[in-house]
């Protein structure tokens, strides 16, 4: 059974996306520099000590600062002349900024020491800075948001925060690939077994994509009705998708009463009142490929391409995938 309390959807962001850009010091600023930084309120709460080469080194958090440098009335005195590096040792947390905010929630919960602020980088370069505050309120409201639009059947995210997905991952110029997921044949299933049992099925789906995604970057919706949509981030989506199909097909006949299963269909009535044979439940899957998504400037021109693959997959028999004018995969 579909567990739809197992999975979370925090992590439709990247970490990338809550840093500050402020103020940095290199290794060599002075203490009384850094200090006269503080006193003319020229900068945040944490200030980044940060290399010539753009590497960062530590991370300046004021009340730490203040407390060491005032502990005596010397401390001016003796501190005052000295280079920051010196003064201010601490191991500095960095995240390249592609890495999800579930991700690092998880990578600084298992942190021995806890930080109130970490590096965000770029191929290990400085990008800015983020603090645990501003990841905690981003991840609130990327579930605020995404339960407020999810599929009550299965609480996946709906069409708002998956097309919201798409277009963030076009500005930022990331790659990812879409797959449209279609049922074949699932009226007259539902018609025959009744609305329990159809969403049965469903769920199947849902229990599917959600076990055979990566959870820390794919992103899986639910649109409506029989309609899934994955965002893959992950480059492996073509095996995730032949994994999909191999277990829908396997576990739908289940679905079915035994001599439903022997004859492996169910006779049934088309829209024209044809009385018609229909095979068991298959899965259509029309995939947008990266080489595609990276076209395309909005959602829409994703979605189109997308509809038009699951169209061609839904041509063939059986459970299919039709990606970009090609084939997949047909079982």
């Amino acid at each position: 059974m579909y567990n739809k309390r197992q999975r979370s959807y925090s992590a439709s962001k990247f970490i990338g996306s809550i840093k500050r850009i402020g103020v940095t010091v290199c290794p060599e600023t002075l203490v009384s520099d850094v200090l006269n930084l503080y006193r003319q309120s020229k900068t945040g709460e944490f200030v980044p000590i940060v290399t010539k080469k753009g590497i960062c080194c530590g991370i300046i958090c004021k009340d730490k600062f203040l407390e060491k440098l005032f502990v005596s009335q010397y401390g001016l005195d003796l501190y005052g002349k000295k280079e920051i590096s010196q003064f201010v040792s601490n191991a500095v947390l960095s995240f390249d900024e592609n890495r999800s905010l579930e991700e690092v929630s998880k990578q600084l919960t298992a942190h021995s020491e806890i930080t109130p602020a970490f590096i965000i980088t770029e191929n290990t370069k400085y990008k800015g800075v983020g603090t645990i505050m501003d990841l905690l309120s981003e991840m609130t409201k990327q579930q605020i948001k995404n339960a407020q639009h999810a599929n009550p059947l299965t609480l996946l995210p709906g069409a708002i925060p998956i097309n919201e997905r798409m277009n963030e991952l076009l500005q930022s110029k990331k790659t990812f690939s879409m797959a449209f997921f279609d049922l074949d044949n699932f009226k007259p299933f539902n018609d025959e077994y009744g609305y329990n049992t159809g969403d049965g099925a469903i769920q199947l789906v849902a229990k599917l994509l959600t076990e055979n995604t990566n959870k820390q970057i794919d992103m899986v919706g639910h649109i409506g009705g029989d309609d899934f949509i994955v965002i893959f981030s992950d480059p492996d989506w073509e095996n995730k998708c032949q994994s999909i199909l191999q277990e829908f097909e396997s576990e739908a006949i289940s679905l079915y009463r035994k001599e439903h299963q022997d004859q492996k269909g169910i006779n049934g009535f088309d829209r024209q009142g044809n009385e018609v044979f229909f095979p068991i439940l298959s899965l259509s899957i029309g995939v947008v490929s990266v080489e595609a998504t990276a076209n395309c400037l909005t959602h829409i021109e994703i979605s189109d391409l997308a509809a038009e693959a699951k169209h061609q997959a839904k041509l063939m028999i059986g459970n299919s995938c039709f990606v970009n004018g090609r084939v997949s995969m047909n079982k």
